[in-house]
């Protein structure tokens, strides 16, 4: 085995290790995107979407490529897929033996199958009910989990909801404030960035 030394580079992911701790980043791989759409002079802005616009199908703006459109969404699926774990998650399940962990492995694949197969399904036959099928399916199992007092379910405030952040256009101060809850801090950023 050969020692390579301290890791600098793994994957698309930038490694910058201190005293302080290991800070990890993706931006050598964001700026080679960006400058591959030609997005790289574009202007940085506050939050990812702007607050109260409403989207419409009509509004006379050129048409866009979708191949590219899909290659941008698929660069930024990439990204996310490949960030650090942010809750840190565990291991689920510890085999006692090869044959469970064998049985567990089918399990997953089943399970794989038959959402793929329902996608497959649904993609077919572009229904709404078939879109919204598989949440009543959770619905109805998490009512019974409370019902059986496996579980017992607590009202979350709306300045609570941490998803948020992902799914509406929030004001510059929620937008912070829900990045610090969640542990994201952009704390030298440049400085630790630069240090190529």
């Amino acid at each position: 085995m050969t020692d390579l030394g301290v890791m600098t580079y793994f994957l698309i992911m930038e490694i910058h290790q201190s005293q302080d701790g290991i800070f990890i980043c993706q931006r050598r791989y964001v700026n080679e995107m960006l400058k591959k759409f030609g997005m790289d002079e574009c202007k940085s802005v506050a939050t990812p979407l702007v607050q109260n616009q409403r989207l419409c199908k009509d509004d006379g703006a050129a048409s866009v490529d979708e191949t590219d459109y899909r290659r941008m969404i698929g660069i930024l699926l990439y990204l996310t897929a490949t960030r650090p774990d942010l809750s840190s998650k565990k291991q689920e399940v510890v085999t006692q033996s090869t044959a469970e962990a064998e049985c567990i492995l089918a399990a997953a694949t089943v399970n794989e199958a038959i959402w793929l197969r329902n996608l497959l399904a649904d993609m077919e036959n572009p229904v709404m009910h078939g879109r919204t099928k598989h949440i009543k399916i959770k619905f109805h199992a998490v009512r019974e989990a409370e019902q059986s007092g496996e579980i017992r379910l607590t009202h979350c405030k709306g300045e609570m909801q941490l998803v948020d952040i992902f799914t509406k256009s929030l004001c510059k101060s929620k937008f912070e404030d829900m990045k610090l809850k969640f542990g994201v801090s952009s704390k030298n950023i440049k400085e630790e960035c630069s240090k190529e």
